[in-house]
């Protein structure tokens, strides 16, 4: 079994495991092929190769655009563009569903609620985000990444909306399971707590 380089990417290394396996299945090809009769053994090969490296790239085409862009959400969540906020919004609607992704989504449909026109829109897509980020925290409740989502909103949410009870409890959790955290997330909340009343000065 091909142990991964830690200290090479991971995308860079399955492309050369993949790169061996298409080399090996050319040969062991090329190989029955011939003793089948066939005469032409280039041709398979070559076509061989070919069509499984289109469906290795079509693979991590497909997983490329699965993933969480976690840098950019962060910066929606920060924006005050309604064009930014959607765009992350719209994206994160079309993935494939889970946790993070529900925790996500639910964060940025409460911001995105500001930006509705009339208050029965802001406060409807404003419980359905809540709805869907409390409940995950609720099944997640170590999540420090989850507990900062929720910071984010309830530092910033509007008075009148009284949803500002878990900040003292976030902030600890964020502390706490702050070194366990992608290096994109540490990023967002070391550039949050220089301007948080509550996050400032504690990491």
């Amino acid at each position: 079994m091909q142990i991964l380089n830690p200290g090479v990417p991971e995308n860079r290394q399955h492309a050369e495991v993949f790169g061996s396996f298409v080399a090996g299945f050319g040969v062991v090809f090329a190989f029955r092929t011939h003793h089948s009769g066939v005469n032409k053994v280039s041709l398979y090969k070559i076509n061989a190769m070919k069509f499984l490296t289109f469906i290795f790239i079509t693979v991590l085409t497909l997983n490329a655009q699965a993933q969480l862009d976690r840098k950019a959400i962060y910066n929606a969540l920060a924006s005050d563009s309604k064009d930014i906020v959607q765009k992350q919004l719209d994206g994160i609607i079309n993935m494939k569903e889970s946790s993070e992704v529900k925790a996500f989504k639910g964060a940025l449909q409460m911001k995105a609620a500001q930006f509705q026109k009339t208050p029965k829109d802001k406060m409807s897509l404003f419980s359905i985000g809540k709805k869907l980020l409390e409940s995950e925290i609720k099944s997640n409740d170590g999540n420090a990444e989850y507990r900062f989502l929720r910071l984010l909103i309830q530092e910033n949410a509007p008075k009148q909306l009284k949803y500002n009870g878990n900040i003292e409890e976030d902030v600890v959790s964020i502390v706490s399971g702050y070194s366990k955290l992608k290096e994109s997330t540490k990023a967002a909340i070391e550039s949050y707590a220089k301007k948080s009343a509550s996050l400032k000065n504690l990491l």
